[in-house]
């Protein structure tokens, strides 16, 4: 029997912006599998959206340094 642990989105939206934006990262962070993390992301347009926030922040961070 599986056994699921309550991750708040808060918690969530931490690991993914530590990990800058990189799923695998951030749910070894949350000790949970990166499908399920990827799966609540998903199912959630709010959390979906401030994740996408993260990454969009991440790449513009990054072609700035390459200018």
């Amino acid at each position: 029997m599986a056994r699921y642990k309550k991750i708040s989105n808060e918690q969530i939206l931490e690991a993914v912006n530590a990990s800058g934006g990189f799923l695998s990262t951030a749910a070894k962070k949350l000790n949970c599998d990166r499908t399920s993390l990827w799966g609540w992301i998903k199912k959630d347009p709010d959390l979906q959206r401030a994740v996408n926030e993260i990454n969009e922040a991440r790449l513009d961070f990054s072609e700035v340094q390459l200018m």
